[in-house]
């Protein structure tokens, strides 16, 4: 207006535009921190992946540096653009810029030479063009260092997004340790079957014998013909118990259940079983086994004597076996030191046979392996007996070898860490004879046989006199030489055994004449038509043998200190005395009442262990000892044990409960005495384990 005054509406118009151009400000500036906030959202998550790319790639460039493996990756032109550190350091290179653009031709040539990189890149070549992968199996020496290694060989073409060819991937794995694994599954399973195929022959050989033997004996009508049966049929059965045996310890050392027993045993008597189960097979190969004991040895030792005689035998019937007529077989025991209590003794087994070559003679301590395929055609056996022997000896904390040339014999050696151990008292406290005051002659034409008497006479103090001959024996007489015991060999050349201790018996008033020979005794007995010999001693020799024969001789009540293996049964021993016998098998009671009957004891059979403890319940004071066999129907010999134990009479909890079973294993023995058994027989039964367990428990009557 004129007059200066504001117009009411212009004014107000005024504000209603400033009013939404600070709207738009607003909308705008929050649009704008929108836009910023999505924006700093994009660049974070853009540094994130950018990061995590980072961390990716590390992650890979660390996997394919640390990969046990081979990866080679060539560019489409076929040179190489990266290969992994394995690689590098297996052919000697510094670094990967030595051989990075080198040509794949250049690297397989590193990798397995001229020829062979000259055909694996022509099927490589054919497998870009054909767009394949491919598998090879390849047996390299990688760096040249003279090792073989197998490979499995991956080829692989690389294609981008576009499907262009961009390259390829190699990669090698060595499979080598994979290879022989399976190589060794496959000659383990070939091996085993082979086994299998032997002990179908081992076993069945046998099974025909006895069989067959059975018939012919049934048929026969004179004794001898069925005595010659039945001495076929025990020793066929003898041959089939030790086939069974090697397979059950080779089954307990594969399932790992395979344990040693600690027992005070002597160890001249572990010596003298081995040699005495093998002696008549020497005999009848007129071979010579000699015997070499050390001295120094300790005469008892802690540990398994069953188990350790049982490598002895081992080796001595491999020995006889592939040893020819006539050769020499040579058992030796040494001392090789002595720590405190224990002590480390070495066993060798010494033979002039066919030998073994020497890359065979790695697989002779495997099982189910012989050094020849055609041995068990030719020789027999399971190809157990080393593989046992060697665990046998592994857990007495020693180790056995071989040492052997082809066609020159072998020599088998074992060490084995034994403790000493006692000598028994009821061994100690038996009479013997002042030897000091013995003097002895021995006629033998060996030099071997005069120098050992004379080697045990020097550790008993024992005059021993040795004369090669029977003429040189006869003149030592005629000077007035005085002896109190003659050992005469029976096979001497110009005068023989019998014939010499004839002239003895003429010139020499109540002369003691004892005949030594390899040879089995009674054979020599029946020439002793004028009964002049006084006792015979079997070869080889053991000191105890001899020390024992003068006692008995020369008139001191007898004593064997080294036959704890010797029980035997007298006539009536147990008579009046009752044992329940529970056994579901019927031959095996009708074995068991018979050999038991020359004792006297009187015998209840139970077929099972209802049976036996109604038996029993019946009437407790009747049973002096229980044999329980393990395994029967209705009840068997653990629950049986149980019931008997549970039952309301004191004796029930005293009587000798004794198990009868084919399982030895430890767990199956523990399993007896929780169940309140008092001891354990193996089965088969042996007589002579029987007799002692029956010694033991069973109190003998001689009234």
């Amino acid at each position: 207006m004129a007059d200066g005054t504001v117009n009411t509406v212009d004014a107000d118009a005024l504000r209603k535009e400033l009013r939404k151009a600070e709207r738009e400000i607003n909308r705008l500036k929050t649009s704008l921190e929108v836009e910023r906030a999505v924006y700093e959202k994009n660049l974070a998550a853009k540094a994130g992946s950018a990061q995590s790319y980072l961390e990716q790639a590390n992650y890979l460039s660390l996997l394919l540096r640390n990969a046990p493996d081979i990866f080679f990756f060539f560019d489409q032109f076929a040179h190489l653009a990266y290969a992994t550190d394995y690689f590098i350091r297996e052919v000697g290179l510094r670094s990967l810029s030595q051989v990075q653009g080198h040509s794949g031709m250049e690297i397989l040539n590193m990798l397995g030479g001229a020829e062979w990189a000259k055909e694996t890149e022509a099927a490589l070549s054919a497998a870009v063009l054909r767009d394949e992968s491919l598998m090879l199996e390849e047996t390299l020496d990688i760096g040249g260092k003279g090792v073989l290694k197998k490979y499995m060989m991956g080829f692989t073409p690389m294609r981008d997004e576009k499907e262009a060819y961009v390259g390829s991937l190699i990669f090698m794995t060595d499979i080598t340790a994979i290879e022989e694994a399976r190589q060794a599954a496959e000659d383990a399973n070939i091996a085993k079957s082979m086994f299998l195929s032997n002990m179908s022959h081992e076993i069945r050989t046998p099974m025909n014998a006895i069989i067959g033997m059975t018939k012919i004996g049934k048929e026969s009508s004179t004794i001898e013909k069925k005595d010659y049966c039945l001495e076929k049929i025990e020793d066929s059965s003898t041959h089939l118990l030790g086939i069974i045996n090697d397979i059950l310890d080779i089954s307990k050392i594969e399932a790992g259940k395979f344990e040693l027993s600690d027992e005070n045993f002597q160890f001249e008597g572990v010596i003298r079983r081995a040699v005495s189960a093998i002696n008549y097979s020497v005999d009848r190969k007129h071979q010579n086994l000699k015997v070499k004991l050390d001295h120094r040895v300790p005469e008892y030792l802690i540990g398994d004597g069953q188990r350790l005689s049982q490598v002895i035998l081992n080796l001595l019937s491999n020995a006889m076996k592939f040893t020819p007529e006539g050769g020499e077989i040579r058992l030796e025991t040494r001392l090789e030191e002595a720590q405190s209590d224990y002590y480390r003794i070495r066993v060798s087994v010494i033979d002039s046979g066919i030998g073994i070559p020497k890359e065979t003679q790695a697989i002779l301590f495997t099982s189910f392996q012989q050094a020849d395929k055609s041995i068990s055609r030719k020789f027999g056996g399971t190809g157990l007996g080393l593989a046992i022997s060697k665990s046998i000896v592994e857990a007495m904390n020693g180790s056995i070898r071989v040492e052997s040339e082809y066609g020159k014999g072998s020599a088998f050696t074992f060490d084995i860490l034994m403790k000493k151990g006692d000598q028994p008292i009821d061994k100690a406290d038996l009479p013997k004879i002042d030897l000091s005051e013995v003097r002895a002659l021995v006629v033998d034409d060996s030099q071997d046989i005069l120098e050992y008497f004379v080697s045990i006479g020097d550790r008993y103090e024992m005059k021993v006199t040795g004369a090669e001959s029977g003429e040189q024996a006869l003149s030592l007489l005629a000077d007035g030489e005085k002896f109190d015991v003659f050992f005469v060999d029976w096979q001497m050349p110009m005068m023989d055994g019998f014939l010499l201790a004839e002239k003895i018996k003429a010139l020499v008033d109540a002369s003691v004449i004892v005949m030594i020979s390899s040879h089995d005794f009674n054979d020599l007995k029946e020439r002793d038509d004028a009964t002049v010999i006084d006792e015979y001693l079997q070869k080889p020799l053991f000191p105890s043998m001899v020390v024992d024969c003068i006692n008995k001789v020369l008139g001191a009540k007898a004593f064997a200190v080294s036959r704890e293996d010797d029980i035997g049964l007298v006539e009536g021993e147990f008579s009046g005395r009752y044992i329940l016998l529970a056994e579901d098998v019927e031959i095996n009671r009708e074995i068991v009442q018979t050999l038991l009957e020359p004792s006297g004891a009187g015998m209840d059979m139970a077929e099972n262990g209802m049976v036996a403890v109604e038996k029993y319940a019946d009437d407790p004071g009747r049973y002096d000892l229980i044999l329980m066999d393990m395994q029967m129907p209705e009840m068997d010999g653990l629950e049986a044990t149980r019931r008997i134990r549970a039952l309301d009479d004191p004796r029930a909890r005293i009587v000798p409960i004794i198990a009868m079973t084919a399982n030895v294993f430890r767990e199956d023995i523990e399993r007896c005495l929780e169940a309140g058994m008092d001891d354990h027989l193996g089965k088969p039964l042996n007589f002579t384990d029987l007799v002692g367990k029956l010694k033991r428990y069973l109190p003998a009557n001689f009234e």
